[in-house]
């Protein structure tokens, strides 16, 4: 990251995560935040009204966060660090009834809000949505179909994430897939024991998919990502938005 960042109480450490519009670092001069900053510069007064509308919607869920400005990128927000955060997995929800009513009562907000104000949650995130695909295909690890067409694939679509040409590539799919224990996941959702008893969820990116956009194709690629988040949830989780 460069030098000019306007806010003094930041520091920025190793990237922590990447989604397809941020990029999150560590904040090494306040280790219970993270960075969040974005890939192409935008309007800080429109981030201000997104985080204030995610707080009105989605209060019980959202953690701490403040926008600063920034000459770069135009913001960066600042957002707490859940500490113990992991992504939601299908046995959290299968085997935590306390989960699932966590889970279903934000998403029951979230049909509150598309219906009220054309805006939708993006539960699934990269991460989430490219682990569930990746699952798909686990059954036929180190088989053919696994030789002729998963890892050549994530190959390639390294390749071109290299060369910018295919930006929404993780790059962490590689370890994903080699993983044994790969199962789906809900990325923009962590899970975090409380205490070591009560299993709290957290939805940590408030971005929000604007579903009555007067922009046709701005409107078109929320819709796409709407249902891409629909059938995820539905076909590994068994939750509906």
């Amino acid at each position: 990251m460069d030098g000019s960042r306007e806010t003094p109480d930041i520091s920025f450490g190793k990237l922590f995560a990447e989604g397809s519009d941020h990029r999150v670092y560590e904040n090494l001069r306040n280790p219970s935040e993270l960075l969040k900053v974005p890939k192409v510069p935008g309007d800080i007064n429109n981030i201000r009204e997104l985080l204030d509308m995610s707080r009105k919607l989605f209060a019980p869920f959202i953690p701490p966060a403040r926008v600063l400005p920034d000459k770069t990128a135009g913001y960066i927000i600042g957002q707490a660090r859940i500490p113990h955060a992991r992504h939601v997995r299908p046995a959290d929800i299968a085997t935590s009834a306390d989960v699932r009513k966590q889970i279903d009562s934000l998403l029951q907000m979230n049909r509150a809000a598309m219906a009220e104000h054309g805006v939708s949650i993006d539960p699934m995130g990269l991460a989430g949505a490219a682990q569930c695909l990746l699952s798909e295909f686990k059954p036929h690890r180190d088989k053919v179909l696994d030789k002729l067409l998963v890892t050549p694939g994530i190959a390639a679509g390294l390749i071109l994430r290299n060369r910018g040409l295919f930006p929404l590539m993780p790059q962490e799919a590689p370890t994903w897939w080699r993983d044994p224990d790969l199962t789906p996941a809900i990325a923009n959702i962590v899970i975090t024991p409380e205490n070591g008893q009560r299993s709290t969820i957290h939805l940590v990116d408030f971005s929000l998919i604007r579903l009555r956009s007067a922009n046709n194709l701005t409107r078109l690629r929320a819709q796409a990502l709407h249902q891409w988040n629909r059938f995820w949830l539905g076909r590994c989780f068994d939750l509906s938005m």
